[in-house]
């Protein structure tokens, strides 16, 4: 039994916390009173961007719409944090979400943020495979990120926070070519988006009755309420509680959203963390500079937020993912022969090696090391091709002139491939000498690189030549000269720095003109 590509003992457990998670919110709405009468389906003027009544056929109890998108969410949740925490993180957070009284509230009453808090952490997880894979297609992006903004106003803060944080504040890590092809998802998703609010506003003089908000706190009142809003995840939306509890609990929110991004990077999931990161703290300063005009205060229109909030709690508490396994271990006596924090009777799949277990990165290694049941399978590895010109001798090579790319992290494959069209003479004036400028992780410590050239044509002859910077001064790493046909297989003679640039230069000697492909892995 599998779901969404799930082994069966994940696909029990995730069918078991969608189960639990309808109980919870099918009791709640049932102690609801009877919902307010909704404007008529498509009655004019719009009072709030309709798509949550597109999604409501006639006749039906919104209600269970809710309860549906309620459960739908958990199963979303449980992928944004299995894309970092693993297998158990992405349950553990999914059943941490299960029980927040701001997704039961959420799942259990027919509002418009019943979609936005669906919406925001897709939005999320198609965002972080943009960003990530290379050969990503953008449409799916932009489809989702018009869904997103059309289910309601509040959607607007942490899609705008994301397009920030890729265009002006992106970080030196992320590749230029991955952050415009994720501004142009998120430029397009609001420009399909924005004419509907542009009706909004042609339909309304007034712009807060349009969008909804004429009835929320203003002013002081609704700073105050943003401050305590996020205490809301833990307690829900009782304001009977002492203000110093309440103000304590937001304040471990907030502590939240700050340490987990960093617990993500130190287990190699930077980009993850500072996603959400950026989606959840990014957003609250358009909130706080709106509220004098627009009146955003509300426990409610902070809820797209939890689910963020939820993933980078686990990951701040979880460096090392032992908290179901731990469990498991006191339940059940399971053992542990190679100390990796996964049991042999629970999800390790070889407990003999600590570089084996779920949650591991998929090194270039011939070994199934996260267990998922293929070998140096990987959607960390890096696939760049070559893009002429790139043309260099060793000396100009060494500039840096050439393709600027960036290495994937320790023991992750990154393969360039390109083409050799012509041998060089003598003097090296003529024929094609590829050159690829390389950036190696900030987070690698002082790591050697293997570099495998191979070639498709046996009659041809490449070199290869990797040079750098240390201590200061350049240094040639690896000079592969080898004659005959390849492939050839070369260690560097020392190792780097994380940050330390990198150069890669390819020539072919004889032969006639050949494809080829560099394995790099740093090790």
């Amino acid at each position: 039994m599998t779901f969404l590509g799930r082994p069966p003992r994940e696909t029990a457990g995730l069918l078991v916390i969608l189960a639990l998670g309808a109980v919870l919110r099918h009791q709640n709405f049932l102690s609801l009173p009877e919902a307010p009468k909704h404007p008529v389906l498509f009655g004019t003027p719009w009072a709030r961007p309709p798509l949550l009544d597109l999604l409501t056929p006639a006749g039906i109890d919104r209600h269970w719409v809710a309860l549906v998108l309620g459960v739908l969410l958990l199963a979303v949740v449980a992928q944004l944090g299995r894309m970092a925490l693993g297998a158990w993180g992405g349950l553990g957070v999914a059943a941490t979400a299960a029980f927040s009284p701001a997704l039961i509230s959420a799942g259990s009453i027919w509002l418009p943020q019943s979609l936005v808090v669906v919406a925001v952490p897709l939005l999320a997880i198609v965002l972080h495979r943009t960003l990530k894979e290379p050969d990503a297609a953008v449409w799916p992006l932009v489809l989702v990120a018009t869904l997103t903004l059309l289910s309601d106003w509040t959607a607007w803060s942490p899609v705008l926070a994301w397009l920030g944080w890729v265009t002006v504040f992106r970080p030196e890590w992320m590749g230029a070519g991955d952050a415009r092809r994720a501004t142009r998802g998120l430029v397009a998703g609001i420009a399909v988006a924005g004419p509907a609010y542009l009706l909004l506003l042609l339909q309304h003089p007034d712009l807060q009755e349009a969008l909804g908000a004429h009835k929320l706190s203003m002013g002081r009142d609704a700073v105050e309420e943003l401050l305590l809003a996020p205490a809301a995840l833990w307690m829900g939306v009782s304001r009977s509680e002492p203000l110093l509890l309440r103000l304590g609990l937001s304040t471990l929110a907030v502590v939240a959203v700050i340490v987990g991004p960093q617990r993500a990077a130190k287990t190699g999931q930077r980009l993850w963390g500072s996603l959400l990161f950026a989606g959840t703290a990014g957003a609250l300063v358009p909130l706080l500079a709106a509220h004098p005009w627009l009146g955003t205060g509300g426990d409610k229109n902070l809820w797209w937020m939890t689910p963020m909030v939820l993933c980078l709690a686990f990951a701040a508490v979880w460096p090392a993912r032992r908290i179901p396994l731990v469990a498991a271990l006191l339940l059940f006596g399971c053992t542990d022969a190679d100390e990796d924090g996964h049991y042999a009777e629970v999800d390790d799949c070889d407990d003999a090696a600590d570089t084996v277990h779920p949650g591991h990165a998929e090194w270039w290694d011939g070994i199934d090391n996260d267990c998922d049941g293929e070998v140096d399978a990987s959607p960390d590895y890096l696939f760049p091709s070559e893009v002429e010109p790139n043309d260099a001798t060793l000396g100009s090579c060494f500039a840096p002139e050439g393709q600027e790319l960036r290495l994937a992290d320790y023991g992750l494959l990154t393969r360039l491939s390109g083409e050799v069209s012509e041998v060089v003479d003598e003097a090296y004036d003529e024929g094609d000498l590829d050159c690829f400028a390389l950036r190696v992780p900030d987070s690698v410590d002082r790591a050697r690189l293997r570099v495998v050239l191979s070639w498709s044509d046996a009659d041809s002859d490449l070199d290869v030549a990797l040079w750098g910077i240390e201590e200061g001064e350049q240094a040639g790493f690896i000079q592969g000269s080898a004659p005959g046909a390849g492939p050839e297989n070369h260690v560097s003679s020392g190792s780097f720095a994380g940050g330390e640039p990198l150069w890669l230069w390819i020539v072919g000697y004889s032969g006639p003109p050949t494809e080829y492909t560099v394995d790099l892995v740093l090790r």
